[in-house]
């Protein structure tokens, strides 16, 4: 939540989508975007808690994210590292949603919005 003069801008949570599925929203209750995609059991490679340093790489098809570290490896423009970053903006990742549970449009209204958002 940002104050400006006397108006208060609350900021919307990123909706996170897999190749165009929304399914997940990310909190703060989520350290980083790889925690996120864990919590959902997200199929993605990560050996970074072993030493393996760019195995979580990630093609980010829309969306941006901010880094918490630098990243240790190198990156295309498209790409993230999700152990060491958040997103900034709704994101749609380049990974598959097979066996995930996707957002509907029931628990979130204007999820159309979102998807607008995304074909940008």
């Amino acid at each position: 939540m940002t104050k400006t003069s006397s108006t208060l801008i609350f900021k919307k949570d990123p909706i996170i989508s897999l190749q165009g599925q929304p399914s997940l929203l990310y909190t703060a209750t989520h350290l980083t975007l790889l925690a996120a995609l864990e919590s959902k059991q997200v199929a993605i490679f990560a050996e970074c808690r072993s030493g393996y340093c760019g195995a979580c790489k990630t093609t980010i098809i829309s969306g941006s994210v901010e880094y918490l570290s630098p990243p240790l490896a190198q990156l295309q423009p498209n790409e993230c590292l999700p152990c060491c970053c958040r997103p900034v903006t709704n994101l749609n990742l380049d990974l598959s949603a097979q066996g995930v549970s996707v957002i509907r449009k029931a628990y979130y209204p204007n999820l159309d919005l979102v998807e607008a958002d995304m074909a940008k």
